[in-house]
């Protein structure tokens, strides 16, 4: 082989060489942004109106279908009261912790990865955990009856949070699932009351 060729064989594995580091840093850089929890911290505004709380609604109705006609209205209350749509959300992040507070309900903060004991609104022990998961900020809170998980995602500008609510319960044997839609707000905003299912869905 000629010096000449040689030295060309040199330069292509070099690039090739250069090409497959610059690609895996690349993808390194991408999953490091994925699990970054920064990403959602700021200050959300509820836009999906009176399209998702009638979802919600809707959504009730199909969870409590399957039990007795006795228990339903008692069922739709509990779920309606404990299912309201927060007109704002509020997410901070500091070091790997991370604190989520929906509506004028009390500030919920966790280490990310790590399940702890929290009283909740109603005074009840739960356990809470926040994650990251394929992009998406996941919150988990639970009690021995059952659990809610809200899985935040945004859109590629990360202007838009999107939250996939599910509520598992022992006493239903059907999951309560649906979905929020809602926007960053720019500067400072005062929050209004939390929105939530009409007073004729009691």
């Amino acid at each position: 082989m000629s010096e000449a060729r040689r030295h060309l064989g040199l330069r292509v594995r070099s690039r090739i060489l250069l090409a497959l580091v610059g690609v895996g840093l690349l993808a390194s850089t991408a999953y490091a942004r994925e699990a970054d929890p920064t990403r959602f911290a700021g200050t959300w505004q509820h836009i999906g109106g009176e399209s998702e709380q009638n979802g919600l609604l809707k959504a009730i109705e199909g969870s409590i279908a399957d039990l007795n006609f006795l228990l339903r209205p008692l069922a739709r209350n509990r779920l309606v009261k404990t299912s309201r749509i927060p007109s704002q959300v509020v997410i901070e992040t500091e070091e790997r912790q991370v604190s989520v507070r929906q509506g004028r309900d009390p500030m919920l903060t966790s280490p990310l990865g790590a399940v702890i004991p929290v009283t909740s609104v109603e005074g009840d022990r739960i356990e809470l955990s926040f994650r990251m998961r394929d992009g998406a900020l996941v919150q988990r809170v639970a009690n021995p009856d059952g659990a809610r998980q809200t899985v935040y995602r945004l859109d590629p500008k990360g202007n838009r949070l999107f939250a996939e609510i599910t509520t598992s319960s022992r006493y239903f044997s059907k999951a309560l699932v649906y979905q929020l839609t809602f926007e960053r707000v720019k500067g400072g905003q005062v929050s209004r009351a939390p929105a939530g299912p009409s007073s004729s869905s009691r």
